[in-house]
């Protein structure tokens, strides 16, 4: 029992935890007891969303045990989780024992292979609508798993933009330019030029992982995925 199982309506948390008796006509001997789980109760809910948990499990199955305590997950619950391995494909996180549940992104899609990266802090929250636990990884991911992408994309540009069709990225220094000037150049480094360059890649990438080589990046939905290697 915690602060998860305690509930919005005061008069409801009268005896909802045995930990801490809050029913009328306590007795007074009762209240540093009392005190002293709320406290406790606190305490775990800061570390449960503070980072203090660190997942476990193996391969894709990523497991968390609280502090708080979660006996049912439900719509307001929200968990900061350390990874401890990167993901090789779809994941599932079982949280206190409740069952592993389906763990996407913010538009319902899977994880791209390696989107979980080791030491990250993702928070999960759970989704009644998708019945499993999700992540904003674009936001948070956060940066790892984007810049990821954006290294890769980076490295495969050209340095020279002759030769080049119309409308092409090439590095120019550290900026990204193009051979058009209705496609002005922009620093990967600024918010805007992240942004417009995510847009340029997913825009740029194929659709099916067909015909690809290991390691390898296209577009899984709305996911940036990449072909596993052999």
């Amino acid at each position: 029992m915690g602060v998860l199982d305690w509930v919005t309506a005061p008069a409801r948390n009268a005896d909802v935890d045995p930990a801490v008796r809050a029913a009328d006509g306590t007795s007074a001997r009762d209240l540093p007891s009392a005190l002293r789980g709320v406290m406790a109760a606190s305490a775990a809910l800061a570390a449960d969303q503070g980072g203090a948990l660190r997942s476990g499990g193996v391969g894709n199955s990523y497991v968390v045990n609280t502090a708080s305590g979660i006996r049912t997950p439900r719509r307001g619950i929200s968990i900061l989780v350390e990874i401890d391995r990167a993901n090789t494909d779809a994941v599932t996180l079982n949280v206190d024992g409740t069952g592993p549940r389906p763990w996407l992104d913010q538009s319902g899609a899977q994880f791209p292979v390696g989107s979980l990266q080791p030491s990250a802090l993702v928070r999960a929250t759970w989704s009644e609508a998708r019945n499993g636990w999700v992540s904003d990884l674009i936001g948070g991911l956060t940066v790892a798993a984007f810049d990821v992408v954006m290294r890769l994309w980076w490295a495969s540009l050209p340095t020279d933009p002759r030769g080049l069709g119309p409308a092409a990225p090439w590095r120019n220094g550290d900026i990204v330019a193009w051979t058009t000037t209705t496609n002005p150049g922009f620093t990967i480094d600024s918010p805007a030029g992240r942004r417009l360059a995510l847009r340029l890649i997913s825009e740029a990438l194929p659709t099916s992982p067909d015909g690809l080589d290991p390691g390898d990046a296209w577009m899984n939905g709305g996911s940036i995925a990449f072909v596993p290697n052999a």
